[in-house]
C-alpha cells in the first residue's frame, strides 16, 4: 500500500532534516541579500519538496520564489525582482507580477494562475521575515541595504490535474510548507543576536574562520577584526538594570551598523563585546 503523503512528508523531512540548508548557510549573507545566496536556498528547497512531493505523483513542487525589493540607480526609485526559476518558461511576466502581488498581500489562497495549466497552485510564505532595511546613502535618497523585517519569499505547491480539493489538498499542503518555513526561520535565528537583532558570535566566528582559510590559500589576502570591549557595562546592569543595558548596547551598535560598511560582517560577540571583521583591508 502507498504511503500517505503526509507519511511521506514526515519521513522526508526527518531524513533530510534540512541538513543540505547549512551548505547555504556558507554565504556570507545567507537569507539576509537578495543575490545570488537566495538561489541557491531555492534549489535546495526545491529539491527537498520534490522528492517528497514526486514520490506518490499526485503533487509536485511547481516552484520556489524568492520575492524582494531593488534599488534603481538610473531611475532612483524601487523595483520588484524575483526568482521565478522553472516558472519562467510557463508563465508570462504578468502572470508572475500577479504572484508577487499576491503574496505581497499576504494572500495564500488557491489561485490558479492560467486556465491553459491542468493545475492550480497554493502559494505560501517560506520565510517570514527580514526583507529590507532602509538607510541613508549619498544622495540622501532612501535604499534597501540589507533583509530585514517582512516576508522574503513563497514557495508555490501544485497538485497534478484538474481535481484539486481545495480543502484536503489545500491542507496537506500548507502543513508541509509550514515545516519548511519553520525550519528556514529556526535556521536563521540561531546565527541572529536577539537583542541588537544583528549576528550574533556563531555567525561572526563563521565568517571569521572563512576569512581565515582564504589567507591560508592565499598569501596576498588580507583581512582585519575589530573587537569592541564596551568600558564600564555591568555598572550599567547593576545599577540601573539589565534592561538598561540592553538599551545602551543596541544604541552603540545603532553606530556600528550605520557607520560600517555593509559588504563586512559585524555582530556581538558576547556580553559587552561587539566584533567587527573586514575582507581585503591589510591595515585598518
Amino acid at each position: 500500500m502507498a504511503k500517505r503523503l503526509e507519511d511521506y512528508l514526515d519521513d522526508a523531512l526527518s531524513r533530510e532534516n534540512f541538513e543540505d540548508l547549512a551548505r547555504v548557510s556558507r554565504h556570507q549573507n545567507f537569507l539576509l541579500n537578495a543575490g545570488k545566496d537566495i538561489n541557491t536556498a531555492s534549489n535546495v528547497i526545491y529539491d527537498i519538496v520534490s522528492t517528497a512531493a514526486n514520490s506518490l505523483g499526485k503533487y509536485y513542487a511547481a516552484d520556489f520564489c524568492a520575492v524582494g525589493l531593488s534599488y534603481d540607480e538610473e531611475q532612483k526609485g524601487y523595483n520588484f525582482f524575483d526568482d521565478y526559476g522553472r516558472l519562467s518558461k510557463k508563465f508570462s511576466s504578468t502572470a508572475k507580477q500577479k504572484r508577487i502581488d499576491c503574496f505581497l498581500r499576504g494572500e495564500s489562497e488557491c489561485e490558479p494562475l492560467g486556465n491553459n495549466y491542468e493545475m492550480e497552485f497554493f502559494t505560501f510564505p517560506i520565510i517570514d521575515r527580514h526583507i529590507w532595511r532602509k538607510k541613508e546613502d549619498s544622495d540622501k535618497l532612501k535604499r534597501p541595504d540589507y533583509a530585514e523585517d517582512g516576508k522574503y519569499g513563497i514557495i508555490q505547491l501544485a497538485r497534478k490535474g484538474k481535481h484539486f480539493d481545495k480543502g484536503l489538498d489545500g491542507a496537506v499542503l500548507a502543513r508541509y510548507s509550514r515545516e519548511i518555513m519553520l525550519a528556514a526561520n529556526d535556521h536563521h535565528a540561531t546565527e541572529m543576536d536577539p537583542v541588537i537583532e544583528g549576528y550574533g558570535r556563531k555567525r561572526v566566528k563563521q565568517a571569521l574562520t572563512h576569512e581565515n582559510r582564504r589567507k591560508q590559500k592565499h598569501e596576498d589576502y588580507y583581512f582585519s577584526a575589530i573587537l569592541f570591549d564596551i568600558d564600564y557595562f555591568k555598572n550599567v546592569n547593576d545599577r540601573y538594570s539589565h534592561a538598561q543595558g540592553d538599551s545602551v548596547l543596541k544604541e552603540i551598535w545603532q553606530i556600528i551598523d550605520n557607520d560600517f560598511r555593509n559588504a563586512d560582517t559585524k555582530g556581538r560577540w558576547g556580553g559587552r563585546r561587539v566584533c567587527y571583521h573586514t575582507s581585503k583591508n591589510k591595515h585598518l
